[in-house]
C-alpha cells in the first residue's frame, strides 16, 4: 500500500523515517524511487532494518528445525520473509535513485533477553511467520523447542543473560538540493 500511494506525495516531506520496517520489503530499489520522490530537494532519509547476516545464529536454527520429520510438513511451500540487504546493495540502489548516501553501514547488535519467558515471547513476535504455518495447538512446542534448542548452542550468560546477535542495516541518505 505505501508504495503505490506515495506517488501523491512529491516533494512534501523533509525526512522519511523507518526503524526495522524495510526488510519486511522485497524491492528496495522501487521503495528507494518512491522515498526519493517524497521528499523535497536537501530532503533526508534515515532508514535502519535487519542487515545482511541478522539474526544468522537464529535463522540457521530455524532452517535446521524445518527440515525435522516433526516439523517438515508444515513448511513444504514456506518462502523466507526476510530481506536483509548489504550496504554495497544500498549504495548501488542509492546511485540508482538520485540519493547522495551520507551512512550506509551494517551494525551489530546484540539483543539480551533475562529468560527463556522473554526469549518465547521474541521468538512468538519476531518469527510469527515461521509460526503461522504452523497449526495453532502445536506452536507452543515449537517455540519450546526451538528455546531449547538456542540455549544448548548459545547458554545463557553467568549473569543468566540470553544474548542473541543480530546486525542492522543502517542508511542515511540525502536528496541533493536542486
Amino acid at each position: 500500500m505505501f508504495l503505490e500511494n506515495t506517488v501523491n506525495y512529491t516533494e512534501k516531506f523533509d525526512i522519511v523515517f523507518s526503524n526495522a520496517v524495510f526488510h519486511w520489503i522485497e524491492d528496495h530499489l522501487s521503495l528507494l524511487k518512491r522515498i526519493y520522490l517524497c521528499l523535497k530537494p536537501g530532503g533526508k532519509a534515515l532508514l535502519q532494518m535487519g542487515g545482511k547476516g541478522n539474526a544468522s545464529e537464529i535463522i540457521e536454527l530455524l532452517s535446521s528445525m524445518i527440515t525435522t520429520n516433526t516439523w517438515k510438513k508444515y513448511f513444504t511451500n514456506f518462502k523466507f520473509p526476510y530481506h536483509f540487504y548489504s550496504p554495497e546493495d544500498y549504495l548501488k540502489w542509492s546511485n540508482q535513485t538520485g540519493f547522495n548516501p551520507s551512512r550506509i553501514e551494517l551494525v551489530p547488535k546484540q539483543m539480551e533477553h533475562n529468560s527463556v519467558t522473554e526469549l518465547e515471547g521474541w521468538i512468538r513476535t519476531t518469527w510469527l511467520p515461521y509460526l503461522k504455518t504452523i497449526p495453532k495447538e502445536r506452536r507452543t512446542i515449537f517455540i519450546r523447542e526451538f528455546a531449547e534448542r538456542y540455549l544448548k548452542l548459545f547458554p545463557a550468560d553467568n549473569k543468566g543473560l540470553i544474548r542473541v546477535g543480530m546486525i542492522r542495516l543502517e542508511v542515511e541518505l540525502l536528496k541533493p538540493h536542486i
